[in-house]
């Protein structure tokens, strides 16, 4: 039993670098999102308000990293990947038609968050409004993973 309470006691700290860790990678290269993470830290008595600040700064930090990755080398990347020019008229045209909403819907729905990051920095979006967007579009997400977890917990 004390062996339990003392994991218990190191996920309230390591757990924090962990949502922090998955946040900062989440737009570069991590197949799983801080999100179920949230839920079972919030379970597992992790202060969900921090939980869910520490994983959206990670997320909006990496989702820059992300955008930084795409602004510098996406172009010859997608040269060397041989995608078609008219492929990238037709998703350079969808980013700037719906911008800021088109991140935002990308960052809230399961759609990878390090594609829109990386096209976002292609395609030249204006990094100002790409991260608001992708604020808009994880808070509300994590938020209510954070919420589901504490519910679940409170109700088992």
């Amino acid at each position: 039993m004390l062996k339990i309470l003392r994991n218990l006691a190191q996920i309230n700290v390591e757990g924090y670098w962990g949502l922090l860790a998955l946040g900062l990678s989440v737009a570069v290269y991590q197949p799983v999102a801080p999100d179920p993470f949230l839920m079972a830290g919030s379970g597992l008595g992790m202060n969900p308000y921090f939980a869910v600040s520490v994983a959206l700064a990670g997320t909006i930090a990496g989702s820059a990293g992300g955008y930084a990755l795409g602004r510098f080398m996406g172009r010859r990347v997608l040269r060397i990947l041989r995608i078609k020019e008219r492929y990238l008229q037709k998703v350079e045209a969808l980013f700037r038609r719906y911008g800021v909403w088109g991140v935002a819907l990308a960052a809230f729905s399961p759609v990878p968050l390090r594609e829109t990051s990386w096209l976002a920095g292609t395609f030249r979006m204006p990094p100002k409004p790409f991260l608001m967007a992708v604020a808009l579009g994880t808070a509300p997400r994590y938020c209510g993973a954070a919420l589901l977890g504490y519910l679940l917990s409170r109700a088992l």
